[in-house]
């Protein structure tokens, strides 16, 4: 939802409010938010039997965009960036942390999986 389309918004519900004011609103004193968006996203990790995931793009004032959904049956979160890559989308799922584990279902998997070296 655009900036404008809110001021709209509240402006026709009777609030008298500027575009300033709204992009202050939205912009300023965010640590709160962010903290629980994250916690959410840890929670949502740890406690998911399953994640869906999906992302859309758009261009911003000329340069590409990427949105990401992450969720599952009691949660979705969304992040946005100007990547699409593979390592970009494994960071957001690490949810900030940078270790990594390889347990035995992994290397299970791994062998599984159909090789060839050259």
């Amino acid at each position: 939802m655009t900036t404008e389309w809110l001021t709209d918004l509240l402006n026709g519900i009777g609030l008298a409010i500027s575009k300033r004011e709204v992009v202050r609103l939205l912009t300023t004193d965010l640590e709160m938010f962010e903290q629980e968006d994250h916690a959410v996203l840890e929670a949502g990790l740890v406690s998911s039997p399953y994640l869906t995931v999906d992302d859309t793009g758009a261009r911003h004032a000329r340069r590409p965009g990427v949105t990401t959904q992450i969720g599952g049956e009691r949660f979705c979160v969304f992040r946005t960036s100007r990547s699409k890559s593979r390592l970009n989308f494994l960071t957001l799922l690490r949810a900030g942390r940078e270790d990594y584990v390889v347990n035995e279902a992994t290397l299970d998997y791994l062998r599984r999986q159909p090789i060839e070296v050259p």
